[in-house]
């Protein structure tokens, strides 16, 4: 839990605070996630396939970009990343 909140502190840091930017960012991991993932399917059977893994890791990466929101709020009433 430790890692998850120093690199929601972090991207904070990196946005300077911006729950714009932190959400943009987390939705382009999830496009290279997303793209990765249909890569590796297509590289090994041939085509791309949904699988009940597709709904969770989107709502991780949605669960995360609210804690993004978060730690903006964090970053701007003065926590910082150690």
């Amino acid at each position: 839990m430790e890692i998850l909140r120093k690199t929601v502190l972090v991207l904070a840091q990196a946005t300077e605070g911006s729950p714009i930017l932190a959400i943009i960012i987390v939705c382009l991991f999830y496009l290279a996630a997303n793209g990765l993932s249909a890569t590796i399917e297509t590289l090994i059977t041939g085509d791309r396939f949904s699988h009940w893994g597709d709904p969770v890791i989107s709502l991780l990466f949605m669960a995360y970009a609210a804690y993004a929101v978060y730690g903006c709020a964090l970053y701007r009433a003065g926590w910082r990343a150690d």
